[in-house]
């Protein structure tokens, strides 16, 4: 699988004043990967200031997620015949596009 994804390691930055987050590519060009904001209370009442952060976190950490299982997923294949296999290789499939 190759991936059709912005390499990572990725990061955030922001702040909850403006409810927006910037998630780039930690590289000499710093691409800009997206914004996570946070719509104003109005709109979202139910959601607090800290939501659109705890996106970004999650979105930053997803190519080292997505690294990480499909390590995983190899290693436990050379030693292991699961049915969980299926269900981790389902993810893979769903985070690379690959159908």
């Amino acid at each position: 699988m190759s991936a059709k994804h912005t390499p990572g390691p990725w990061t955030y930055e922001g702040d909850h004043t403006h409810r927006q987050y910037n998630i780039r590519m930690l590289s000499r060009e710093e691409k800009h990967i997206c914004t996570v904001n946070n719509l104003p209370p109005h709109v979202l009442a139910n959601r607090d200031q800290s939501t659109a952060e705890a996106n970004a976190r999650l979105i930053a950490a997803a190519p080292d997620l997505l690294a990480s299982l499909q390590e995983l997923l190899a290693l436990h294949i050379a030693h292991h015949n699961a049915i969980e296999h299926a269900a981790a290789r389902k993810l893979i499939r769903r985070a690379t596009g690959d159908a």
